[in-house]
Order: structure tokens, then sequence, then C-alpha cells
């Protein structure tokens, strides 16, 4: 009997230890600190965030400078350019064959083939823009919507239109992604308090989508979320990316936002070229102006220095 008692306490040991033994190795894996990569060479945080709402929107609003962010097999690309003047036809996706010119429809166009036919979107910003439908031949056309067209694009092998919408002489109201459909038909739509700027694919099921008001996760069936909350106004968040460390990189005028996840939360890093982590808003030349320590053969104080 005292046998018997002896061999099952032994077991109960055995099995509790055991036990014990994964319970420590699962909470040790769980708890093992995650590596983030770097921010690509050449750039810096800016790491001053308290005055994101000052200096920083105001040297975004008046730059000439726009970041572009991508993801590539080396990791995060980011392509610096002087943006052009808001010109007609500058964001034409795809040529017509034939012309096509609706009255009161002008601005930036953007055009995509469809399989029965064209869809043609027009931006004239505060002042209107609108969606069509044409016919394969461009005989027949019907008018969709009646906001500003900012991106055509096609995700989970579906047509997508980004727009914002605009009261003429009283700036923007929102904005939405429509799914288009064969015919021209909307399908679908996903109305945003903001206008929805870029995306990225992150999986077959999901996107990311960046807009004024911060990043969003699409699904596949549309519906969203809103996973990172933030007034971008006046920055103009151009493109998205994710790092293979699932960082987050927004594209914007001057400036890039680096978003490192923290659990349910994001700490922000604001990127800036390592050359540029001092400036200041030249309000004779309307720019945002690099500057840098005093060295040796440098020019003087009343020389020019190069924007960045």
């Amino acid at each position: 009997m005292n046998n018997s008692w002896t061999t099952a306490f032994a077991r109960i040991a055995i099995v509790m230890g055991a036990l014990f033994i994964f319970l420590l190795a699962t909470s040790c894996k769980s708890h093992k600190p995650v590596v983030v990569d770097q921010p690509p060479a050449g750039w810096v945080d800016w790491d001053t965030p308290d005055r994101v709402n000052s200096l920083a929107r105001m040297c975004a609003r008046v730059s000439r400078v726009s970041n572009g962010v991508t993801q590539s097999v080396e990791g995060i690309r980011i392509e610096v350019t002087q943006e052009q003047k808001f010109v007609e036809g500058v964001y034409l996706t795809e040529p017509l064959p034939f012309p096509f010119q609706p009255v009161g429809a002008s601005g930036a166009r953007r055009v995509r083939r469809m399989n029965d036919g064209w869809l043609v979107g027009f931006n004239h910003g505060e002042f209107g823009g609108s969606l069509w439908f044409l016919s394969p031949d461009g005989s027949k056309s019907k008018q969709i919507l009646s906001e500003n067209v900012t991106k055509i694009a096609k995700i989970f092998g579906r047509v997508f239109v980004f727009t914002n919408a605009a009261s003429q002489g009283l700036g923007f109201r929102g904005g939405a992604i429509y799914e288009i459909a064969d015919g021209g038909e909307i399908k679908n739509h996903l109305d945003f308090e903001t206008s929805p700027q870029a995306f990225f694919q992150e999986s077959s099921s999901s996107v990311l989508i960046v807009g004024d008001s911060g990043v969003y996760r699409m699904s596949s069936n549309m519906t969203e979320e809103q996973i990172f909350k933030r007034d971008l106004n006046g920055f103009a968040p151009n493109s998205i990316a994710v790092a293979k460390d699932q960082t987050i990189y927004i594209g914007m005028h001057f400036f890039v936002l680096r978003l490192i996840q923290n659990q349910k939360s994001y700490k922000e890093q604001w990127l800036v070229p390592s050359t540029c982590k001092d400036f200041h808003v030249d309000p004779e030349q309307r720019d945002c102006i690099c500057d840098r320590p005093q060295l040796a053969g440098d020019p003087g104080p009343d020389d020019v220095v190069n924007p960045c």
C-alpha cells in the first residue's frame, strides 16, 4: 500500500515538474524582446515630438520635398523628390486610345482599363472632380461619381477607386474607397473621415490605408479598423510600406513617419535626413531650410544655404 502511494506521488511530481518547465519555457518565449531594425541608412529620428504640431507641420506645409516609401528585397527604400506643381494629366495612369474631355471636368486625370471599358477619374482639388465609365471605343460614357479621384488601383484582384469630396470654397469633407465592378457599377464602398491617400497590401485579405487622420486596416470584404490615430493634415502622406520587422513607414512632405509596434500601440519616430536634423522655415523663400554646425571653410551667415 505504501509503495502504491509512493509510486502515485512520484508520478504526480513528474507530471507537475514537466508542466512547470513547459510553462516556464512558454513564458520566456512569449516575453522574448522583438528585435527592431534601424531606420534606413542616412535617416535619423528627429526626436522632438513636442514640436510636431508646430515647427514640423509648418515645415511640411511649405516644403517642396516629398518622400516616398516602398518595400524592397533589401528593406524599406525612401525616394526623395522635388514635388512638381499640379499639372493637368500629370497623374495619367494609362493613356486612352481616344480623346475624352467631358464638359466641366478638369484637373489631374487617372485612367484604368476595365474588362468591358474604361474608368476615367478627374481631380481638381476644391473645385471638385468626377469618375466616368466609358465603353471600349469611347462612344458611350456615364458619370459614376462627383468626387475627386485620387487613385484607381487593383487590390485583391478587384478595382478600387480612392476619392475625396470637396465643397467648392469650403474645403474637403472626408473621402471614400469604392469597389467598381464591370459596367462601371459601384459594388461596395467604405467611408472615411478624411481622404484615403495610399495603401499597402500586407496579406491576401487585408491592406493598410493611410490618410490625414492616421492608418487603417481594410479587409477584403471592405470592413475597416483604425490602428493608428494621428492628425497628419499638412504632411500630405503619399505612400505606406511595412518592413520585415512589421515597422510601418509613411512617406510624407519633408518627413518619413516610422511606427514601431509596441503591443497594441505604436511608438512614433519622425525621420529626417541625417544632414537635416535641425531646420527652420524661411518666410521669404517659403521653404524649409536645413541647418548644420558651422565648419571651417563653410559659407558665412550671409551666404545662401542649400535647402533640404
